[in-house]
């Protein structure tokens, strides 16, 4: 299954500049997608599909448990590229 890869990096900037300013934070690739966190707020964003993605936000600290009820398709391993330039992932 291919994902375009600018819609994978349109997502991530907008993820990025609506989660505030991360500034030299790191980022963990996962077989479903990325996480990342702030000082405060850590990010999800799954892969579940060539075009569904799904952006979970929480307090830093906590973990993330709660099913969603509007969700029931499970992430997939997806191949994809990350690539980080000037502190700006991509």
């Amino acid at each position: 299954m291919k994902f375009n890869r600018i819609k994978i990096k349109t997502l991530i900037i907008t993820v990025v500049i609506v989660s505030g300013n991360i500034v030299a934070q790191s980022y963990q690739k996962t077989d479903s997608g990325l996480k990342f966190s702030t000082d405060n707020l850590n990010v999800e964003v799954k892969l579940y599909g060539e075009n569904t993605i799904r952006i979970i936000k929480y307090p830093a600290g906590k973990s993330f448990v709660k099913n969603s009820l509007s969700v029931i398709k499970q992430e997939q391993k997806t191949k994809f590229s990350v690539s980080e330039n000037s502190h700006i992932i991509s």
